[in-house]
């Protein structure tokens, strides 16, 4: 039931950023501030997420999209290309 409660973002700043993948390797996205990074995948490949590092990779794919949330900074999410084939340039948007 609904409560009456508005649920809504309280992000005061953000901006565009991008990886460009690295064949095989994760390439991290650029250290900015977050709390959120949102993956916009429009590469034409499905692409694969990892978090510090560390870890199961976590598919986009193709003309999807997805948010990490509870992030503290970009950097934080690497990115590459399933296939493992570089040059492919990845957008996202983060959010603090």
């Amino acid at each position: 039931m609904f409560s009456g409660v508005p649920v809504e973002p309280r992000l005061g700043s953000g901006g565009n950023t991008h990886a460009v993948t690295g064949g095989g390797n994760f390439v991290t996205f650029p250290a900015q501030p977050c709390c959120q990074l949102t993956i916009g995948n429009h590469t034409g490949f499905d692409v694969e997420c990892q978090q510090d590092g560390i870890g199961d990779a976590f598919p986009v794919f193709n003309s999807t999209y997805f948010t990490f949330y509870g992030i503290t900074d970009c950097s934080r999410i690497g990115v590459r290309r399933i296939d493992q084939v570089g040059g492919s340039s990845v957008a996202a948007r983060w959010e603090a």
